[in-house]
């Protein structure tokens, strides 16, 4: 006799997909809503292990035996992440976020692990739509100087998984008399195609920061590079090359200069606030020198 058969239609109505474990982290039952959500057909999961559904598997048994322990301590329920989702994985390999809460139930003397699956794509989105924008400068569309403080402040993002980091602290030049001769529509027009031009010249795992008005941060990802201090050097001589080239902008034919101020991590600095600090300083002193690059001393 099948010992899920008395509440197998009960569970079939629900719309949170629901599976059952065994210790070995066998699936002994699933309802209708999780064979819908990881595209099995009736059926399907019974006898699968439940890492077959995660995107992000852990190291050998690590999983099996974390199953173990939490259903023979028959422990209370809890999520399985308390904060974000969990990666999984459907049947045909298409990942989505799920938000996950694991409890224990005890059927004919033998305990299982229970998993209450709901898909959380949706509002995995919308974070992620909600982050990017809090994060990106509206005009420009480069990411915004609250990003350039997390960066800072809480370590986090790519660069921080960089061995060394060239900046380029980009200031332009007489930008002011451009707003006050054509306007600010021509302004943030200019300040939109210097972002285009900079963005042009870098690669993908290079970053761009608009740190506000008319300034902008350049990181370079320079790892495994050498000689590192010619490559600061040459991207840097390039990208004010690029913002010099004239452009046209409602009419008017405009060309616009740059001062850059440049240093590499960890070489000039361990400390990333500091060396930003140190690039702002050299870009003022090329911009007192009369413009184009001053870059800290190897």
């Amino acid at each position: 006799m099948n010992p899920f058969a008395p509440i197998s239609q009960f569970l079939d109505s629900l719309g949170d997909a629901i599976v059952m474990v065994d210790r070995d982290s066998r699936i002994v039952f699933a309802n209708r809503s999780a064979h819908r959500l990881f595209g099995y057909e009736e059926g399907g999961l019974v006898d699968r292990k439940l890492p077959d559904l995660m995107a992000q598997s852990m190291p050998g048994d690590q999983h099996e035996r974390l199953v173990q322990n939490f259903i023979d301590k028959k422990s209370s329920p809890k999520p399985m992440m308390t904060r974000g989702s969990m990666l999984c994985r459907t049947a045909d390999g298409r990942d989505f976020h799920a938000r996950i809460t694991i409890s224990t139930v005890e059927i004919e003397q033998t305990v299982f692990g229970v998993a209450t699956i709901q898909d959380f794509t949706p509002v995995q989105q919308s974070f992620e739509e909600l982050e990017t924008h809090s994060n990106t400068d509206s005009l420009t569309g480069l990411y915004n100087r609250r990003y350039f403080h997390l960066l800072c402040d809480l370590e986090a993002g790519p660069i921080h998984h960089w061995s060394s980091i060239g900046l380029i602290y980009l200031d332009l030049d007489q930008f002011k008399p451009v707003n006050d001769t054509h306007g600010h529509a021509v302004g943030d027009e200019v300040l939109k195609i210097v972002a285009q031009r900079i963005q042009q010249r870098l690669r993908n795992e290079d970053l761009a920061i608009r740190m506000g008005g008319d300034e902008f941060l350049v990181f370079l990802d320079l790892s495994g590079h050498k000689p590192r201090f010619e490559r600061v050097r040459l991207v840097a001589e390039e990208l004010l090359e690029r913002i010099e080239q004239p452009m046209k902008v409602h009419g008017h034919a405009l060309k616009i200069s740059a001062s850059a101020g440049c240093a590499i991590y960890p070489d000039h600095s361990n400390s990333l606030p500091e060396l930003v600090q140190l690039v702002d300083r050299h870009m003022y002193t090329a911009k007192l020198k009369g413009g184009t690059l001053h870059m800290a001393s190897a």
